[in-house]
């Protein structure tokens, strides 16, 4: 990139003290995320706590402990589908914090700001607003909502980006020092999430391109694959198993049994541009007003074709319900705003037809076939590692139609964008709310009760089921006797009809203008077998726990 084009993206804002925009940046991601620190366990949450309180025992034996997690006690080591360095750093943040949400969360803010300083620092290399880049990865619903949990995604996704910081300097410099940093913080991506053996391929595809015969650069990616070499005979050696391919194997279970390659490529882009609604906001200024017109257009011809192919995407009959204009405008929205992103990558690349647009082509591309064909499931979570890139791109783009001294403007679909962000994290955040004071009420009720309990339901609910001593149901004990009370999750599936009566259904309200999580919105944030678009804006619907009395033994055979 030359200097001159470097001088005008770094002074876009008109700010040039060194330490400004990094503060600012520190400012605005503490400004979003701390009303969040509170947030109760969610999702995978409990998941990677209960490594990290294993990691603080028994550091060298990180997995060696059971759990209850698919309806059945089983070896950690075969239920964790990650890494474990993220739970190393969450036992690293209880030395000082403790184990509480609030604790674990502040701790959490540190990776979080690693990535938007990461982003800022990477769009300087490609020719992006570094300032605006930053702010508009804050401003993008799946980095936000990500940013707010324990699990190691964003984690990740920091350490994705400034392996590629340290990479592209050291092939700028041919520095030993820059190598082994890339090495170093890509090799901690791979041990923090198994996507991150993905820098392996980018960087010999980008050193390739830019240096076209071997030298020092090929100690990054040949560092890399060392690292995830190890990693895999040090946890065969404890547990008998390869990580890499049980993760492998699990996804492609998961996949052979649902949907079709155009199901997958149409929720993919939903997801995408799902995750990335800031892009709808700055479409002014990527697009001219004819192409805005098709944009709308395109919309309104993939709501009628999705509301005639409703069948595409499978679905549980659930997801199908509800307000019919709302489930057919949300994912013909996003899709039409992942398409808007694959286009921007394809006009990158024709018109920067170098080493560095291909790289950005090439972390956007491999990211979304991971997540859209690859992984058990399209998530948000494997589409995160992305995010940084997306932003660099869109704001790139928006970039090249506005004069430096008039660059703030972009300050304007930012905020929109932000809205839209706060919007679902505060939706994630009481769905969290909501199941944690279900099971504050549900253990209340089974203290009261006179005889066993036990519960259906797993994430953060399971969590604070258990520290309230209630116990998970276990399909490897040989029944349910009668009297038993049974507390099902409405996303449980019940027992045997015939051996239960019903007492009652009690709902928790979801406080929120979007879902994050919903059988009825559509909405899968987390996983797509909820819905194909990550998150539904439009009220949320409570959370719902069913109470059932056992009358008649209930045999439990485990299923897996």
């Amino acid at each position: 990139m030359s200097e001159e084009v470097r001088a005008r993206t770094e002074n876009t804002t008109g700010w040039t003290a060194p330490w400004r925009e990094p503060t600012l940046l520190a400012a605005a991601t503490l400004l979003l995320l701390l009303p969040f620190i509170a947030k109760p366990f969610h999702i995978d949450d409990p998941l990677f706590l209960w490594a990290a309180q294993q990691a603080r025992v028994h550091p060298l034996d990180f997995y060696g402990f059971d759990v209850n997690w698919y309806g059945a006690t089983m070896p950690m080591s075969t239920v964790a589908m990650n890494p474990p360095l993220g739970s190393f750093f969450l036992a690293g943040v209880s030395l000082f914090a403790g184990w509480s949400e609030v604790g674990l969360h502040l701790g959490m803010l540190v990776p979080a700001l690693a990535a938007v300083l990461g982003t800022w620092r990477l769009a300087r290399q490609f020719t992006a607003p570094p300032l605006f880049s930053a702010l508009a990865l804050l401003s993008l619903p799946g980095f936000l909502v990500s940013a707010t949990t324990l699990m190691p995604d964003v984690m990740a996704t920091a350490l994705w980006c400034w392996a590629v910081v340290l990479w592209m300097e050291g092939l700028a410099r041919d520095g030993i020092g820059h190598f082994a940093g890339a090495a170093l913080l890509a090799g901690a991506c791979v041990v923090t999430k198994y996507v991150g053996i993905g820098l392996v391929l980018l960087f010999l595809v980008h050193g390739t391109l830019v240096r076209r015969r071997p030298g020092l650069w090929l100690v990054v990616p040949v560092g890399v694959a060392l690292v995830a070499f190890a990693y895999a005979i040090y946890v065969h050696s404890l547990y008998g198993l390869n990580p890499f391919s049980m993760a492998s194997r699990y996804a492609q279970h998961s996949r052979e049994q649902s949907g079709t390659w155009a199901s997958h490529t149409l929720v993919g882009l939903a997801f995408l541009g799902g995750s990335a609604a800031t892009i709808a906001f700055l479409m002014p200024w990527l697009w001219s007003w004819r192409q805005i017109v098709g944009f709308g257009i395109g919309v309104l011809v993939l709501a009628i074709a999705f509301s005639v192919i409703a069948t595409l995407v499978p679905y549980p009959p659930p997801a199908l319900q509800g307000e019919t204009w709302l489930r057919l405008a949300h994912p013909a929205v996003f899709v039409c705003l992942g398409v808007q992103i694959v286009v921007l990558v394809a006009r990158r690349l024709v018109r920067d037809a170098d080493a560095d647009a291909i790289l950005l082509a090439s972390w956007i591309a491999g990211v979304f076939v991971f997540a859209a064909f690859a992984n058990w499931t399209t998530n948000v979570r494997s589409l995160l590692l992305a995010l940084p890139a997306v932003a660099i791109l869109l704001l790139g783009e928006a970039g090249r139609s506005v004069s430096p001294g008039s660059a703030r403007c972009l300050l304007v679909p930012l905020t929109f964008g932000t809205a839209i962000a706060l919007a679902v994290a505060h939706a994630d955040y009481a769905l969290a709310r909501a199941n944690q004071a279900a099971a504050k009420d549900l253990t209340a009720s089974a203290r009261s009760w006179n005889g066993p309990v036990r519960f259906e339901g797993t994430w953060g609910f399971q969590q604070y089921m258990q520290s309230g001593g209630v116990r998970k149901v276990d399909f490897h004990e040989s029944q349910l006797v009668p009297g038993t009370l049974l507390v099902v999750s409405a996303r449980s599936a019940p027992p045997d009809p015939t051996s239960f009566v019903f007492l009652e259904t009690r709902a928790y309200p979801v406080a929120a203008l979007a879902s994050t999580l919903s059988l009825e919105r559509g909405s899968g944030f987390y996983s797509d077998v909820f819905g194909p678009v990550p998150f539904a804006l439009g009220w949320a619907p409570p959370e719902r726990f069913t109470l059932l009395k056992v009358v008649h033994p209930i045999p439990l055979v485990f299923k897996p």
